[in-house]
């Protein structure tokens, strides 16, 4: 229930958030190519919810800084990833390298020493880097999904407003859709007169 509560108040805040955006007028300092820019780390193709909001971002400074700052944020982490995962598997490969040469010692006291050596330093990798960093990645990781997913809502909340005003302008005239049916209706008067014994 607690835990509920918690999401509740979370979105709570992004609408308010994405309001705040909606009802503000600042002027765009950045061009449709940059503010395009701001928007490539995304996953995936645009949708229409995408093409929405970067039209909000052309617009609203405000976004556009908020844009630069997810993006950093996932600049980020895809840096510090790529270089833990080039760090540890430099030494994996080190381990699994060494332990191979160590079992083609044929003094068998002497293989027995060296891989029991290995052995030791790997144990002793795996308890000081490399689990206690797994686990701060797999936080980094969990807040990515987190952030993913508030950005997802915060993009929906921002663009709603928009969209509503698409559907006043764009919506087909009733008045045409009438005429239409009138001029439908007169033609196939016409051909029943024809064809219609």
């Amino acid at each position: 229930m607690k835990k509920n509560m918690l999401w509740f108040s979370a979105l709570v805040a992004v609408g308010l958030l994405a309001f705040s955006f909606a009802a503000s007028g600042n002027r765009s300092t950045l061009n449709s190519k940059e503010s395009s820019y701001i928007l490539d780390y995304r996953k995936g193709g645009k949708n229409v919810i995408d093409e929405l909001y970067e039209k909000l971002v052309e617009k609203d400074e405000t976004l556009q800084q908020h844009e630069k700052e997810m993006k950093n944020i996932h600049q980020k982490k895809q840096l510090l990833e790529q270089q833990w995962n080039s760090y540890n598997r430099y030494s994996s490969d080190y381990y699994a390298l060494a332990t191979s040469m160590a079992k083609e010692i044929q003094q068998e006291n002497l293989k027995n020493k060296v891989l029991a050596l290995l052995d030791q330093h790997k144990q002793r990798y795996s308890q000081t880097i490399e689990n206690p960093l797994n686990k701060e990645f797999g936080i980094i990781q969990q807040q990515a999904v987190a952030l993913e997913d508030y950005q997802n809502a915060f993009q929906i909340l921002t663009t709603l407003q928009p969209l509503e005003e698409y559907q006043k302008i764009q919506k087909p005239s009733l008045q045409e859709c009438n005429a239409l049916q009138a001029l439908q209706g007169e033609k196939l008067k016409a051909f029943n007169s024809k064809l219609v014994p």
